[in-house]
């Protein structure tokens, strides 16, 4: 029977973490879309997430990828820029003229404006997130989605952030921070969802001061 003891949970290494996680968004946010643009809309995706994160960790059971979370605090150190750099130079390497041909409103601007009109509905800055949660569906009863989420949580609270927050859509599981006990602090509905969109977008808070996962 499959633990957790089973499974480790490292830094993110682009050299040898990147492509699995490339892989993996893929095949589970990108299913069902046109190969060459899920691919590149996949790596296009992690890497802006990336290259915000001051945090960044994998899971890994045996040689399969399980998941990883990015989350961030300031801006990244130059260490961790040049390396998560790299990672956007090799996807605009390869899909640099898919990514260029696909009109904004059409790909992940739309939750990316989402987010910024609801951060500014909230009174919040881009700081203190939760960036990116992404969980195999290998690991599905394992608790792994709340390991990593709420060790993404530890490393803000220990960094000094007073409250965190992310941004998640209807064709994620959202529930899932409601059942952890986050707050809903803001949502977009989609008027004109196209194939490679959501029907609407949320943002959700957590306060260190009032409450402890």
């Amino acid at each position: 029977m499959d633990t957790q003891q089973d499974i480790v949970i490292r830094a993110f290494d682009v050299e040898h973490d990147f492509d699995a996680a490339w892989n993996l968004m893929r095949s589970t946010w990108y299913r069902g879309v046109e190969p060459k643009i899920a691919a590149a809309l996949s790596g296009d995706e992690i890497c802006f997430y990336l290259v915000r994160a001051t945090f960044a960790v994998s899971a890994w059971r045996n040689e399969e990828l399980l998941g990883f979370t990015f989350a961030r605090h300031g801006l990244p150190s130059a260490t961790q820029q040049a390396n998560w750099d790299r990672a956007r130079a090799l996807v605009n390497q390869q899909y640099g003229e898919v990514l260029a041909a696909i009109p904004d409103e059409e790909g992940y601007q739309c939750e990316i404006d989402a987010y910024r009109q609801m951060l500014a509905q909230a009174q919040l800055k881009e700081d203190d997130s939760v960036l990116l949660l992404v969980v195999n569906p290998a690991a599905r009863g394992l608790g792994l989605g709340k390991k990593l989420f709420t060790g993404a949580l530890d490393y803000l609270r220990a960094a000094g952030a007073q409250s965190a927050h992310l941004v998640t859509d209807t064709d994620c599981d959202w529930s899932f921070y409601d059942h952890l006990g986050l707050t809903r602090l803001a949502e977009r509905h989609n008027d004109s969802p196209t194939a490679l969109q959501s029907d609407g977008y949320f943002l959700y808070g957590y306060n260190f001061e009032d409450e402890s996962l």
